[in-house]
């Protein structure tokens, strides 16, 4: 298992893989304080990324979603079985060139501004 904390845009996130990289535990902490947990996994049977999270608020979001080879993205939307606020946003895992990392998590409507963004170093 791989542990680390990282710096972001004034976020800490800390991710655990197991099973080489078929399930993720992410922490994400902002001043100090827990903002989210996120549990993501690949089930094969699917061929899709599944996800469970908890705010601080403790509203649940159920994710699921597919990675994009082409773009070096996973993209997840908030399913139906989600909290009403969470229902319908959207989390995203982008690589770039430069090894850094994205994760965004924005509101169902595209035009407003993300919820919660950070960059990090893989």
């Amino acid at each position: 298992a791989d542990d680390g904390a990282e710096p972001t845009d004034g976020l800490i996130l800390r991710a655990s893989s197991a099973t080489r990289g078929c399930a993720t535990l992410l922490s994400i902490a902002r001043d100090g304080a827990e903002e989210r947990f996120a549990l993501l996994a690949y089930v094969p049977r699917d061929g899709a990324w599944q996800g469970h999270s908890l705010d601080r608020e403790g509203r649940h979001a159920d994710w699921t979603g597919a990675w994009d080879a082409d773009a070096s993205t996973l993209r997840l939307t908030a399913t139906d079985a989600s909290h009403p606020d969470r229902v319908g946003q959207s989390l995203t895992l982008a690589h770039s060139i430069n090894g850094m990392m994205t994760l965004t998590i924005r509101p169902r409507d595209p035009e407003a501004p993300p919820i919660l963004r950070g960059s990090f170093r893989r």
